[in-house]
């Protein structure tokens, strides 16, 4: 024990007072790995990859922190195309029938359910 410190001892710490703590420490830990990651892969690319990777991995950490649904991302990140995107309506006078097809895969989201009606 460290004589003169100012918060309880490690003793006298209830175990949920004990279980933040190292909570808190694994964050701190995970915060800085990821930084040091981070800058060591961005010094060996080219600029123009720059924005890409740190992209990449922000939806990862994302999706791994449960903040963004893996299916969406991986949606965003290879696109997608419906194979039968149907009847295009009116929207045929403006809209590409490519971008037609995507709007139709984009419904296979959940959150997108009807997007294309």
């Amino acid at each position: 024990e460290i004589s003169g410190s100012d918060g309880p001892t490690e003793s006298e710490l209830t175990d949920d007072e004990k279980e933040a703590k190292v909570k808190a420490r694994c964050d701190k830990l995970l915060n800085n790995i990821t930084l040091s990651v981070f800058n060591y892969v961005r010094r060996g690319l080219f600029e123009a990859d720059k924005l890409t990777v740190a992209t990449l991995l922000t939806l990862k950490i994302l999706v791994n922190d449960g903040k963004v649904d893996a299916d969406e991302v991986e949606f965003l990140v290879n696109g997608g195309s419906s194979i039968d995107p149907g009847n295009m309506g009116p929207l045929q006078e403006w809209m590409p029938e490519s971008i037609w097809a995507k709007v139709k895969a984009l419904e296979t989201l959940p959150r997108f359910k009807g997007f294309g009606d």
